[in-house]
């Protein structure tokens, strides 16, 4: 019951997402009891702004090939998880500790 219920949350999810592309951005949400809302909508763009602009920094940031690639699949994963999510908090700040870091500095060290 609960993959099958991840499963249409991601569903209805990226038809939210369609749905606001052809209503041109003011999309239309769906509540739990299937009845339009607009703090979910405000939530939903919220969490694409949080990503959008997770997104920029990571581009910004001057990171390995490797690092990038690890950057890429994480921020897929935040875009699959739900924003009250505990493991949601925890991606992103995984993703916005990687854009802080300093990829092309480095010091030596005398041990």
């Amino acid at each position: 019951d609960e993959l099958r219920e991840t499963v249409l949350r991601r569903q209805l999810h990226e038809l939210q997402r369609e749905m606001r592309k052809l209503k041109g951005g003011r999309g239309v949400s769906a509540s739990s009891d299937g009845e339009s809302s607009a703090e979910d909508t405000d939530e939903g763009e919220d969490e694409e702004d949080d990503i959008t602009a997770l997104r920029e920094s990571l581009k910004k940031a001057s990171m390995s090939a490797e690092a990038q690639k690890i950057a890429k699949r994480e921020l897929r994963r935040l875009q699959n998880i739900q924003a009250h999510h505990p493991e949601y908090t925890v991606c992103r700040t995984y993703l916005e500790t990687l854009a802080a870091l300093p990829w092309n500095e480095s010091s030596k060290d005398d041990l």
